[in-house]
């Protein structure tokens, strides 16, 4: 088996959007280096809800910067890898994918095939029982109705890819495979390169390098860090991976000079406590080079 190691492949689109294709990748980054990202893709079987999302994941810009300074991933230009495909390749690309569709269909059907014969095996075994015991007799009943259950299943999925014409098999490719896209000499591995062919400048005011200072010190502490723009913030930090914990923190990042009035104090420490979490306030100061941080929460009296 081929060991998955760095540097990993972040594609930025048209729109300076940093996606991952490679799911390997994204699973090595989540548990090796703490990145989490989101994920944008609808589901190919249930395309029309919003609560789950596939592949592709998209990176925060403060992780792509962060992970492009530590040598771990490559920006790609993925605007300038599509050159223009010549008629011939377009249909080479069509038949091949003709070919492919057909490979599915071929498979479909033969799994389909494999089940029927595991249902009639199921069939002649019930009805080659002998109900002696009265006991024994619930159970061929309730064999026979899960035979039927699986038979009906399997009609339903025959009549539905004969009326499709197409198995109802969907398969994710996670690189392209256009014989057109070509991303050599489009690939960047430092900020400083990325930025002379402006593909990636973030941060480029002082706000974001405020954020990103900040950022990557709390990363260095350890946290699991995402977006916090559902709960009004900047990030939210979890003590561990987001799958087995809540966040902890609801982290905005301002400036170390901003007066903080009463009514700010009050908004977030409302805004904290209404989700039970703490609100750190964070700021990086210039001089002491370092970040500061100040969490609200209320507490209970009388």
């Amino acid at each position: 088996e081929k060991q998955l190691m760095p540097p990993f492949k972040v594609y930025i689109c048209c729109n300076k959007k940093a996606i991952i294709w490679d799911i390997e990748a994204i699973r090595f980054l989540r548990e090796n280096y703490r990145i989490v990202g989101s994920f944008i893709g609808c589901l190919p079987r249930y395309p029309l809800q919003n609560q789950l999302f596939g592949l592709p994941m998209t990176l925060m810009p403060e992780e792509v910067t962060l992970l492009l300074s530590k040598g771990i991933i490559v920006l790609v230009d993925d605007a300038k890898s599509h050159r223009s495909p010549t008629q011939a390749q377009i249909e080479e690309s069509e038949q091949m994918r003709s070919q492919e569709e057909n490979k599915q269909l071929q498979e479909y059907i033969k799994s389909i095939e494999k089940k029927k014969l595991k249902i009639e095996l199921l069939r002649k075994n019930n009805d080659s029982s002998q109900p002696n015991d009265p006991k024994e007799n619930d159970i061929p009943l309730q064999q026979k109705q899960e035979v039927q259950d699986q038979q009906n299943s399997l009609d339903l999925e025959n009549q539905t890819s004969k009326r499709s014409g197409f198995a109802p098999l969907i398969n994710i490719k996670t690189t392209s495979s256009f014989p057109w896209y070509n991303d050599n000499g489009n690939c960047y591995s430092s900020i400083d390169i990325a930025k002379q062919n402006n593909l990636w400048v973030w941060p480029n005011v002082q706000k974001d390098i405020q954020k990103y200072k900040v950022y990557c010190d709390l990363w260095d502490q350890g946290y699991y860090i995402t977006s916090g723009i559902k709960f009004g913030g900047d990030y939210l930090l979890y003590p561990g991976d987001p799958l087995r914990y809540h966040s902890h923190y609801i982290a905005t990042v301002l400036d170390i000079d901003r007066i903080i009035s009463p009514m700010d104090i009050i908004t977030f420490g409302r805004l904290g406590t209404a989700v039970k979490k703490s609100y750190m306030l964070c700021s990086w100061d210039q001089q002491q080079d370092k970040a500061v941080y100040h969490c609200l929460e209320w507490s209970g009296f009388g």
